[in-house]
């Protein structure tokens, strides 16, 4: 006893000289049997935009918060499409045929807060890529930031792993090695263990004198009590709610038992030291009552038989009702289990008929946008229509006034030229008339001189006979410069 209770000294001692950092990996199945899709796991923690080809549904996550960076790790030889997260995920959910089969393996894993961003990312990506070359599969990793309202050293990263490997031509055969029931259990213990060596690697490059230990606290001989993992339907319970969730409120009772459990335990470790102090005294005549033991051979008498075995009986009907309250504490664990797990079920629920609402919310809101483009393209087009229109329209009417206004031109210019030879014709007319009625006056005042000179030359009888005289016939009118007429 002596020695076990300087071991222990030694190891508190220690353990409170090395510092330790935080440390988890859980590896989680996505199956079909749980009413999961890895299409919408892929979405969510990718914060991205995937439609479902098998059922039809639409998981929208573009707007979720907190996702650093997303990367897809592929083998060597994969496809080109491979790249592409939603033909990915879609590949792998055709890829399986039974109702219950699973689709996708999940490693979530903790980023040490002791290192920066990227520090974290390559340390994530470099156990991702130890998991794709190992298993050939596909990696879709992506690295969360701490929550607001959570512990801001939270930083972590979930990497989905198709169960099946990629080849050229896309999902092949099965990875066997970790569904089977004995080496799938080899396998996670084994990727525990090194990614425990890869953060202490990138702990040490970083100068930090942090480390961790992949190992239970059981293993590792120390009596701390592990953290609960609330998981994210009792965070949002919490979050939403502001109180805390049933999982909680069992875990800090189960935590309670333990630190009561651990008191006792100091306590008998106390009474023990004791004991073991008065031995250590005693020590000192240990030869002397040696001596005196096998001087005087001691025979148990009956009284002290019957304390013993009366003694015997008790330790057993002790240990016996320590057995029964231990598996009542285990039934009683099971129970508040089963309770999480029911409440954890209908908060999923919940969470999903939210996001099919969501989602036919967002639907509706896409299909109204749609349409209300598709209103505003055709109003739009109608108007631009009717611009070219009214331009057509305008380009006609100018042709049509060019065209009126040419034949107008033209009208008047004929009409000009005929008005002016019209014009020329009457004032030629006139001259005409002019010179006729000078021409008349002339020979009428010949006429009359002619008569006048007659009758006074010559008086001829009355009763004498008087023969006509020729008429001489009149010497035309003298030329002039003007356009001449003939009168006759």
């Amino acid at each position: 006893m002596q020695t076990s209770f300087a071991c222990g000294l030694r190891r508190q001692k220690l353990n409170r000289k090395k510092a330790m950092a935080i440390y988890h990996l859980s590896v989680k199945p996505i199956s079909r049997s749980d009413g999961r899709s890895v299409t919408a796991a892929a979405a969510y923690r990718a914060a991205a935009k995937i439609s479902d080809v098998r059922t039809g549904e639409l998981h929208d996550y573009t707007r979720k918060q907190g996702v650093v960076s997303v990367t897809i790790i592929t083998p060597k030889l994969a496809p080109k499409w491979s790249q592409d997260r939603s033909q990915i995920w879609n590949a792998a959910e055709l890829a399986e045929t039974r109702k219950n089969a699973t689709v996708a393996r999940e490693f979530e894993i903790a980023l040490p807060s002791e290192l920066n961003a990227t520090q974290r990312q390559q340390l994530a990506h470099e156990f991702a890529q130890e998991l794709v070359t190992q298993h050939g599969c596909i990696a879709d990793v992506a690295i969360h930031q701490p929550g607001k309202e959570g512990d801001q050293r939270n930083h972590h990263a979930h990497i989905l792993l198709s169960t099946r490997r990629l080849g050229p031509d896309g999902f092949t055969e099965k990875t066997r090695e970790l569904d089977d029931y004995n080496s799938g259990p080899k396998w996670v213990k084994k990727w525990r263990e090194r990614y425990a060596q890869l953060q202490n690697q990138y702990l040490q490059q970083a100068g930090s004198e942090q480390r961790v230990d992949h190992r239970s606290y059981k293993d590792q001989g120390l009596d701390s009590i592990p953290t609960c993992h609330l998981g994210p339907s009792a965070t949002a319970y919490e979050r939403r709610t502001g109180l805390p969730s049933k999982k909680r409120q069992n875990w800090e009772e189960y935590a309670n038992q333990r630190l009561l459990a651990a008191k006792e335990q100091g306590e008998l470790e106390r009474e023990a030291q004791e004991v073991e102090a008065s031995i250590i005294v005693l020590d000192t005549d240990l030869k002397a009552a040696k001596a005196e033991r096998d001087r005087q051979p001691v025979y148990p008498s009956a009284k002290e038989i019957e304390e013993g075995k009366a003694s015997f009986v008790a330790g057993y009907k002790q240990s016996q009702q320590n057995r029964l309250s231990k598996q009542h504490e285990t039934e009683q664990a099971r129970l508040a289990q089963i309770e999480i797990e029911q409440e954890t079920q209908r908060l999923e629920q919940e969470a999903a008929q939210k996001r099919e609402q969501a989602r036919l919310d967002e639907i509706k809101r896409l299909q109204d946008i749609e349409e209300k483009k598709r209103l505003q393209q055709l109003q739009a087009q109608a108007a631009q229509r009717r611009k070219e229109q009214r331009a057509s329209q305008l380009q006609q009417w100018l042709r049509e006034a060019d065209a009126i206004l040419n034949q107008g031109l033209e009208t008047l210019e004929t009409e000009l030229v005929l008005a002016q030879q019209a014009e020329a014709k009457a004032a030629e007319s006139e001259q005409i008339k002019l010179t006729e009625v000078a021409l008349e006056n002339s020979l009428a005042d010949s006429e009359d001189g002619h008569r006048n000179e007659a009758e006074h030359t010559q008086q001829p009888m009355a009763e004498d006979k008087i023969e006509p005289e020729q008429e001489s016939e009149p010497e035309p009118p003298a030329q002039d410069d003007g356009p001449s007429y003939s009168l006759w």
